[in-house]
């Protein structure tokens, strides 16, 4: 019984060690470049966004489909272009 549970832990160690998704670290990025500051990059990836069908970027960012929708509205955000 000592062994499941030291496996248990060991899992819940590794879990907590894992990065993010590419995918979220690539729409992280985008989003830091175009809005310069910790804070607004913050606030946009965590709220709905009626762009993204009012879905949250951080949510829907943890895969490639997600994060390119995301990428591909802060690309409009950044040059101007309207919705």
């Amino acid at each position: 019984m000592s062994n499941s549970s030291a496996v248990g832990s060991d899992d819940k160690s590794r879990s907590a060690n894992r990065l993010p998704p590419r995918s979220l670290m690539r729409a992280w990025a985008a989003a830091r470049e175009v809005f310069e500051e910790q804070e607004y990059t913050i606030k946009w990836m965590t709220t709905p966004n009626q762009l993204l069908g009012g879905q949250v970027p951080l949510l829907i960012s943890v895969n490639e489909l997600g994060a390119n929708a995301v990428i591909r509205e802060l690309g409009r955000l950044e040059h101007g272009i309207p919705p």
